[in-house]
């Protein structure tokens, strides 16, 4: 695993550039796709990171694998991605059911705007602390699962003596409160079992 991937995209950035419209094929990428990095725990945002002082949040580690969009549509920051039915380890879909097996979390540092247009391709975080859509009335330390209906991060929803019906779904542990005031996105320290 290589540490903050330079032959890749950075984090932040997506294959393409976030081009309008990519290449749609995939054989010039195909020996890419699926690979793993590791990067530092940096904050989010852009003009925050211009500081090299303030950039790290914490001496943790955020791990990602490098996927292609094929949910035809932009994917945006923090939100919940699925493995691709047939194409697991290198195509992510959007979450459907709370059976779906995750991903990860799309890559917090892609701007805001972009994101990851459609047939392109970008960093999806399964393990280390990450910024994620959140539901509201997050706090600190609670365990999270994705909710399938809206695709934010929400508390365990199961019902009563059904211990495994989320299982697939839990993301990680809150690391703050929900930020509420304008992006309702909430720090997590991912811990999805994606295999890798």
């Amino acid at each position: 695993m290589s540490d903050n991937v330079k032959l890749l995209c950075p984090r932040g950035k997506t294959y393409y550039g976030g081009q309008a419209t990519p290449p749609a094929t995939i054989t010039k990428i195909k020996n890419l796709l699926g690979q793993t990095g590791r990067f530092k725990d940096t904050d989010p945002v852009a003009a925050n990171r211009a500081n090299s002082s303030s950039a790290v949040l914490t001496g943790m580690w955020c791990y990602a694998i490098f996927v292609k969009n094929t949910t035809g549509a932009t994917l945006t920051p923090g939100l919940p991605v699925k493995w691709k039915a047939g194409a697991i380890g290198s195509e992510i879909a959007v979450v459907t059911t709370d059976k779906d097996p995750l991903a990860g979390i799309v890559d917090d540092h892609l701007p805001i705007g972009s994101g990851c247009p459609a047939d392109d391709c970008c960093w999806v975080f399964f393990k280390g602390p990450q910024l994620c859509d959140g539901d509201a009335g997050l706090t600190a330390g609670q365990t999270v699962y994705v909710n399938e209906t809206s695709s934010v991060i929400q508390v365990e929803d199961l019902a009563a003596g059904d211990d495994t019906a989320d299982i697939k779904a839990m993301v990680g542990v809150t690391l703050e409160a929900l930020d509420a005031t304008a992006t309702n996105k909430v720090r997590v320290l991912l811990d999805i079992r994606t295999g890798y």
